[in-house]
């Protein structure tokens, strides 16, 4: 007989912003995840991949958003991201 074993599984992720005090102007946040993960380019933006499942993106204001992404074997899951310690020029 053979077994099929299903990935229900969702990746473990952590988020950490850089740098985490205020007045920056911008902020590098760094995913860590616990296996290989898509982002999904419509709730996140481009992301960049490191190796050891490692992804970082930069940005330039204070915002807040929920990410979507998927691990290699279909399972979806989100994280909220909140970025409010950007010093924003006043026009």
């Amino acid at each position: 007989k053979t077994f099929v074993t299903f990935d229900k599984t969702k990746a473990k992720v952590t988020l950490e912003y850089n740098p985490e005090d205020e007045m920056s102007n911008s902020v590098t946040l760094t995913l860590k995840s616990s296996e290989p993960i898509i982002i999904d380019k419509k709730t996140g933006g481009k992301w960049h991949s490191f190796e050891g499942n490692i992804y970082k993106k930069v940005e330039y204001k204070n915002k807040k958003y929920v990410l979507k992404y998927t691990d290699l074997a279909g399972n979806e899951d989100t994280i909220e991201i909140t970025i409010d310690n950007i010093i924003e020029k006043s026009e």
